[in-house]
C-alpha cells in the first residue's frame, strides 16, 4: 500500500488496486480450475470415458455391487463431516465479525456524543475558569506559609530571655538575700574570733568575704534591664515577621488574582474558541442525527449479512443430508440433485473468498501504514495551516505530534495537554505574562528582612553582660577557712587565754599540798574548797596556818581563772564550729548560684548564635522561594488549568476510541475477514471434490438400483461371461 510521500501518487494507488484485483482473480481462477475439472469429469462420463458406460472397469461384464458404494459413501461422509466443521467455524468467526461491527458502531456513536459534549463544555470553559480562580488564589496563599516556621524559634528565644529574667529576679529577691544573711553571720563569727588577741591569723571580717551583694545585685539589675530590652526587640522582630508573612500573602493573592483573571482566563478563552470551531466543523459533518441514521442502516445491513451467512452455512450442512438419504434409501436422484447443488454452491464460496481475502489485505495494510501516512501528510500539508489558524498567538507542535498525543490520550487529560504537551503554558504564551506577577511577589518577599531588628536584639543581649557577674566566691571562702586553721588549733587548748597557765595552775595546787602534807592531808581542785586552814591541827602552828591560807587562796584564784577561761574558750569553739558550718554553707550557696547562672551566662552566646541562624535561614528561605517562584507558579497554574479543562476538554474518549478501533478492526475484524475468507475457499474446494465423488456415487447407485440385482454367489466373479446365465446385461446410459 502506498505510504508517506507515495500516498499522493495516483500511479501507486493504481498499482495497489491492480495487486488486489490479481488476488481476486487468482482465487476465482482456483475455483474455475475446480469447475473445469468437475465439468470435464462429468462430460467424460457422458462420452464413455472414466468408466462412464462400463459396469466397473474395462473388460468386466457384471453389474456394480453394493461394495462398490462403500468407498465413495465413506468419502462423502468424511467430506460432509469436514464441511460441517468448517461451516461451524465459519459461523463462529462470522458472528465475531458481526459483534465487532456492532462494537465499532457503538463506539462511534459514543465518540460523536462525546465530541458534542466537548463542544458544549467549551462554551462554559471561560466561566469555569473564572469560578475556579478563588480556588487557585487560595492555593497560592500558602506560598508564604513556610515562613511561619520561623516564628517558633523566635518565640523560643523570647521565652528563653524571659526565663532568664525571671531567674535573675528570683536570685535577686530570694536567693541572694539568703546568701547575704549567711555572709553576715560568717562575718559576725569572724569578728568574735578576731577580737580575741590570743588567736592568730584570723582573717579580716570585712575583706575575707568580698562584698558579694554590691557585685551580684548591680550585675543582675544591669543584666535584667538589657535582657528586657533585648526581649522587647525580639518580640518586635516576631511581630514584624508575622505581619510581613500576612502582607506577603495578601500581595500574592491580589497579584495572582489579577494575573489569572486578566491573562490566563482570556488566553484559555481564545484557545478554546479555536477548539470549539474545530469541534463545530466535526459536528457539522457528523451530526448525531446522521450517526443515528448510519447506525440504523449498519445494523440492518449487518443483520441481513449475518442472516445470509447463516443461511449459506446451514444450507451447506443441510445439503448433504439428501446425499445421506439417497445412499441409505438407494434414491439416486437425491445424490444427483445434491451434486448439481454442490456445483452451484461451490462457485458462490469461491466468489466470497475472492472478495474477503483482498479486503483483508486492504484493511491490514491500512492498519499498518495509515497512521504513519496520515502523520506524514499532516506534517507536510497541515503544519502551515494550523500555525496560520493559531495566528502566532499559540505555538503549536507538528501535526504528527498532535495526532500521537490525541490518539494516546487517557481519561483525565485534556485536548490542551494533547495538543500543546505538558508544558502548554509556554505554548500559550502565559510564561511571558507571568513576569509581572513573579516580580510583584518577589518584591513582597524582599520585605522578609529582619536583619536590622536581629542586630539590635543581639546588641541588647550582649550588653546585658550577665556572663561577667561573679557568682563563684568559693576560693575566698576556702582561703578564709585555710587562715582559720591556726585559730581552730589554738582553740583546742586554753593555755595563755586570759593569762591562764597550766604551770601556774598545777603549781598552785602543788603548793597547797606542800603546806598540808605534814599533817597527812592531800587535796585536788575538786575538793580544795573543803580545806580549812583554821582547823586543828593546822591552826596549832600559826606560821603553817598562814602558809595554808596563802596557798589555798592562790589555788582558788587559779581555779577561778581556769573555769572562766575554759568557759570563754568553749564559747569560742562554738563560734568556730558555727563559723565552719557557715563557711560551708557559703560554699554551697555559691555553687548553687553558679549553677543557676550557667544557662544565664551562656544565654548571650546562645541567643546570638540563634539570631544569626534565624537571619541566615530567613535569607535562604527567601532566596529559595524566589528561585522556585516561577516553577511554583507554573505548577499551580498547570494544576489549575488541568482542573478547569479536565471535564470540558477531556480527550480520553479519543484515545479509548483509537484503542478500541485498533483492537476491534485491526486485530479483530481483519483477522476474522481473513479466516472466513480462507474457510470459504476451503468450503469451495471441499464442494468441488464432493461434486466429483457424488457423480461417481450417483452413477453406481443408479446402475445398481435400475437392474435390481443382488451380489453374485461366491466365485461367480471368476466365471466367464458366456457361462453366466442370462448373458450380458443391457447397457445403462443413466449417470
Amino acid at each position: 500500500m502506498p505510504s508517506n510521500q507515495d500516498a499522493t501518487d495516483p500511479g501507486k494507488w493504481i498499482e495497489y488496486g491492480i495487486y488486489l484485483i490479481i488476488i481476486f482473480v487468482v482465487i476465482l481462477v482456483l475455483g474455475l480450475i475446480g469447475y473445469v475439472v468437475g465439468i470435464g469429469f462429468f462430460c467424460g462420463r457422458l462420452c464413455g470415458c472414466c468408466g462412464g458406460c462400463k459396469p466397473k472397469k474395462k473388460g468386466a461384464t457384471h453389474p456394480y455391487k453394493k461394495k462398490d458404494l462403500v468407498i465413495p459413501s465413506i468419502l462423502v461422509i468424511i467430506g460432509y463431516l469436514s464441511l460441517l466443521v468448517v461451516c461451524v467455524l465459519g459461523l463462529i468467526f462470522s458472528g465475531l465479525f458481526s459483534q465487532n461491527v456492532r462494537v465499532m458502531v457503538k463506539e462511534t456513536r459514543g465518540l460523536v456524543t462525546n465530541v458534542n459534549g466537548t463542544i458544549a463544555g467549551v462554551g462554559s470553559l471561560s466561566t469555569a475558569a473564572s469560578e475556579k480562580v478563588p480556588v487557585l488564589v487560595n492555593a497560592f496563599s500558602t506560598l508564604a506559609d513556610g515562613a511561619f516556621k520561623f516564628l517558633t524559634p523566635v518565640d523560643n528565644m523570647a521565652l528563653s530571655v524571659q526565663d532568664s529574667i525571671n531567674t535573675l529576679y528570683k536570685v535577686n529577691n530570694t536567693d541572694a538575700p539568703i546568701i547575704y544573711q549567711h555572709i553576715d553571720e560568717v562575718r559576725a563569727d569572724l569578728r568574735t574570733l578576731k577580737n580575741r588577741t590570743e588567736l592568730q591569723n584570723v582573717p579580716d571580717p570585712n575583706t575575707a568575704i568580698p562584698d558579694v551583694q554590691s557585685t551580684v545585685t548591680s550585675g543582675i539589675n544591669t543584666g535584667v534591664s538589657a535582657l528586657q530590652q533585648g526581649k522587647t526587640t525580639i518580640d518586635d522582630a516576631r511581630a514584624s515577621l508575622n505581619n510581613t508573612i500576612y502582607s506577603t500573602k495578601d500581595t500574592i493573592n491580589s497579584t495572582v488574582y489579577n494575573t489569572i483573571n486578566t491573562t490566563v482566563v482570556s488566553t484559555l478563552s481564545s484557545f478554546t474558541s479555536q477548539i470549539s470551531s474545530v469541534m463545530g466543523m466535526v459536528n457539522s459533518y457528523l451530526p448525531e442525527t446522521r450517526v443515528d441514521d448510519v447506525t440504523y442502516y449498519v445494523y440492518a445491513i449487518e443483520n441481513a449479512r449475518i442472516s445470509l451467512v447463516t443461511i449459506f452455512f446451514v444450507w451447506c450442512g443441510f445439503l448433504y443430508i439428501f446425499t445421506l438419504l439417497g445412499i441409505v434409501f438407494k434414491v439416486p436422484i437425491l445424490v444427483e440433485v445434491t451434486s448439481c447443488c454442490t456445483c452451484g454452491t461451490a462457485w458462490l464460496f469461491f466468489v466470497v473468498a475472492a472478495i474477503q481475502i483482498p479486503i483483508y489485505i486492504l484493511v491490514n495494510d491500512l492498519c499498518s501504514t495509515a497512521p504513519t501516512t496520515v502523520k506524514y501528510l499532516g506534517d507536510s500539508y497541515g503544519n502551515s495551516l494550523i500555525q496560520q489558524s493559531a495566528g502566532g498567538f499559540v505555538t503549536l507542535p507538528n501535526v504528527s505530534v498532535i495526532i500521537d498525543r490525541v490518539a494516546t490520550c487517557t481519561p483525565g487529560n485534556s485536548y490542551l495537554n494533547a495538543t500543546l504537551g505538558s508544558d502548554y503554558l509556554g505554548a500559550l504564551g502565559i510564561d511571558n505574562m507571568l513576569g509581572t506577577a513573579t516580580g510583584s511577589i518577589s518584591g513582597a518577599l524582599d520585605s522578609f528582612n529582619v536583619s536590622s531588628l536581629i542586630n539590635t536584639a543581639k546588641g541588647f543581649i550582649q550588653s546585658a553582660n550577665v556572663s561577667s557577674i561573679k557568682t563563684d566566691y568559693t576560693s575566698d571562702v576556702n582561703s578564709a577557712q585555710s587562715q582559720l586553721d591556726t585559730a581552730y588549733s589554738q582553740l583546742q587548748d586554753i593555755q595563755n587565754f586570759n593569762g591562764f597557765s597550766f604551770a601556774n595552775y598545777t603549781k598552785a595546787i602543788d603548793d597547797v599540798n606542800a603546806a598540808v602534807s605534814p599533817y597527812g592531808l592531800y587535796y585536788t581542785y575538786e575538793n580544795i574548797t573543803l580545806l580549812d586552814c583554821n582547823a586543828s591541827p593546822i591552826n596549832q602552828d600559826s606560821q603553817a596556818q598562814q602558809k595554808c591560807n596563802t596557798t589555798k587562796s592562790n589555788a582558788l584564784d587559779q581555779l577561778t581563772l581556769y573555769n572562766t577561761t575554759l568557759t570563754e574558750v568553749l564559747k569560742l569553739n562554738a563560734t568556730a564550729s558555727h563559723l565552719r558550718a557557715g563557711l560551708q554553707t557559703l560554699v554551697n550557696d555559691f555553687n548553687s548560684l553558679s549553677n543557676t547562672f550557667i544557662p544565664i551566662k551562656s544565654l548571650p552566646n546562645t541567643l546570638t548564635s540563634q539570631l544569626d541562624t534565624l537571619a541566615s535561614d530567613v535569607s535562604i528561605y527567601v532566596n529559595d522561594l524566589k528561585n522556585s517562584l516561577n516553577a511554583t507558579i507554573k505548577s499551580a497554574l498547570t494544576n489549575y488549568i488541568n482542573s478547569v479543562t479536565a471535564t470540558s476538554l477531556d480527550c480520553g474518549y479519543v484515545g479509548s476510541y483509537v484503542s478500541t478501533t485498533e483492537k476491534t478492526v485491526c486485530y479483530g475484524m481483519t483477522n476474522q475477514t481473513l479466516i472466513t475468507g480462507i474457510l470459504s475457499l476451503i468450503i469451495g474446494v471441499i464442494m468441488i471434490v464432493m461434486f466429483i465423488i457424488l457423480l461417481i456415487l450417483g452413477k453406481r447407485l443408479r446402475y445398481q438400483t435400475s437392474k435390481g440385482v443382488a451380489d453374485p454367489p461366491m466365485g461367480a466373479e471368476m466365471m466367464e461371461p458366456s457361462m453366466q446365465q442370462g448373458g450380458l446385461p443391457p447397457m445403462d446410459l443413466h449417470h
